[in-house]
């Protein structure tokens, strides 16, 4: 017997927005035991709330489909821009955004050249690793810094994996007075990023633009073109991102 919160969440909908126990039970043609054991992890996680003698969708799940459409939108604006530079620059552009005590590839566009780099849309990746995920953080509040340092074991990937945290808090600082960040062989001795913020109007990061490469594609005499480079389509980005939620 396999779990049933799938199925019992796909029951809701704007014609049908509360449910009774009885009712699900009904529907799915299951036993009220079955149903009671499935209701409970979607409660306790506040995907569903009781209301009336029923259920209807709770806050944790409505505050995951607002970051959906969100997500959404902030991809459908930057992939123009992103695809732009990659043809700039003939490498691979990542469309970054901070997923818990993670990083997550929200976009990705993909270099033409037949060297290609382990990324892709709805990766996770540690915080301690890539140019993309140093920006997420840098300029985060110094005590939410903490916090995630405090709660994240610190996996060493490679010999350039940074692990020590007074080491991690002075890359941050550095990144915030460069205004970008660079990675070079932090999960894979061979690969390099480079990476820009993208601002939102009141100051947060809301998301990092990276190029990825390999150290062949991208030397260190090429970052400072890249981080201007970077940066303009940061800029773009959040400008159109401004326009949309205007």
């Amino acid at each position: 017997m396999g779990d049933l919160s799938v199925d019992v969440l796909d029951l809701f909908s704007p014609e049908k927005a509360v449910w009774s126990g009885e009712e699900i039970a009904t529907h799915l043609a299951v036993s009220y035991a079955r149903v009671a054991e499935s209701l409970e992890p979607l409660l306790r996680k506040e995907m569903l709330e009781n209301v009336g003698g029923g259920y209807r969708l709770g806050a944790r799940l409505l505050d995951l489909a607002r970051s959906a459409r969100l997500t959404h939108g902030f991809t459908s604006v930057a992939l123009p821009v992103m695809r732009a530079l990659a043809e700039q620059t003939n490498e691979t552009v990542l469309l970054g955004k901070r997923f818990g005590r993670s990083a997550l590839c929200v976009e990705a566009v993909r270099s033409r050249e037949a060297i290609r780099v382990p990324f892709d849309k709805g990766v996770v990746y540690p915080i301690n690793t890539g140019a993309g995920t140093w920006v997420l953080m840098a300029w985060l509040p110094d005590a939410e810094v903490d916090e995630i340092l405090d709660l994240t074991a610190l996996e060493a990937f490679t010999s350039r994996t940074l692990t020590d945290r007074a080491l991690i808090k002075d890359r941050l600082a550095e990144i915030r007075e460069t205004g970008y960040a660079t990675s070079h062989g932090e999960m894979d001795l061979s690969l390099v990023g480079v990476s820009a913020p993208m601002h939102g109007p009141n100051g947060k990061v809301r998301g990092a633009v990276t190029v990825a490469g390999t150290a062949d594609t991208i030397p260190r005499g090429r970052i400072n073109d890249l981080a201007e480079q970077l940066a303009a389509a940061a800029g773009q980005i959040g400008g159109r991102l401004d326009m949309v939620q205007a």
